[in-house]
């Protein structure tokens, strides 16, 4: 099996003292799609934020293609982008 396009492992998010979220974890792979829903404030648009790079999760990993994008500069992430 090949690596996931993105795979997202143990993320964490708070602001403050406000836990958004922790512990998400999920993988996907060339050709499949993936759809996140929950309650209104449940943490959905940090995610995508944090995938795109428009906020800095307090916990976890986002990988693009194998390569940690939170180690990285913003122009070595775009360069890792399929």
């Amino acid at each position: 099996m090949s690596l996931p396009v993105l795979a997202v492992d143990e993320l964490a998010m708070s602001f403050g003292t406000l836990e958004v979220f922790r512990n998400v974890s999920f993988s996907v792979y060339r050709g499949e799609t993936l759809g996140l829903f929950g309650k209104s404030g449940s943490g959905k648009t940090t995610i995508g934020k944090c995938i795109v790079g428009l906020e800095r999760p307090t916990g976890g990993e986002i990988r693009v293609q194998g390569a940690n994008i939170l180690n990285m500069g913003k122009k070595r992430v775009s360069e890792t982008a399929p």
